[in-house]
């Protein structure tokens, strides 16, 4: 399905939307149309948040026009290959950009110690950093908030909880 990009400029316009946040796959390997919306975005006054893995490094021209980044680089709990979700060129462009924010999803401690040892070895700051518990019930979300929240503290990281999990289940709300 082909989008047209000043159709989606002008549905945010028209409906008064301040904030627009693109995700799902790997947004990144749109980069030609990506920096078009971004742009038009920008132009018209409205914000664009890119949700990404960090394995594909942005266009200048991208890094310059989305007002927010957020990267979720995979752990050794995703089942994927260091060399397949660890791209240290790319992971630096987010790095150095003020707009770059971090979270990783955390099944138990032992995934802070590799966060910590990810983010030291990647020069991020820790403030720029959140655990998010994995889980696909409310049940598993809270519990593991609980385990991550004094690990988070004492690392100087924040927690972005699952909310919608914990109200709604792995389903819609209703």
């Amino acid at each position: 399905m082909s989008v047209n990009v000043d159709e989606i400029v002008a549905t945010v316009s028209r409906n008064g939307l301040e904030n627009v946040v693109v995700t799902g796959g790997e947004p990144l390997l749109q980069m030609a149309r990506l920096v078009t919306l971004a742009k038009r975005l920008r132009a018209v006054g409205h914000r664009l948040e890119v949700e990404t893995n960090g394995t594909v490094a942005p266009a200048p021209e991208l890094l310059e026009n989305v007002s927010q980044w957020n990267v979720s680089p995979k752990l050794n709990n995703s089942g994927e290959t260091v060399d397949r979700r660890e791209k240290p060129i790319a992971l630096g462009a987010f790095v150095q950009s003020p707009a770059a924010w971090f979270k990783f999803v955390v099944c138990e401690a032992a995934d802070v110690e590799e966060v910590t040892a990810f983010v030291q070895r990647h020069g991020i700051l820790g403030e720029r950093v959140f655990l998010m518990p994995e889980g696909v019930s409310g049940d598993v979300v809270l519990e593991r908030t609980k385990l991550l929240w004094e690990l988070a503290i004492a690392h100087g990281y924040g927690i972005s909880p699952r909310l919608h999990i914990v109200l709604w289940g792995d389903g819609l709300a209703r």
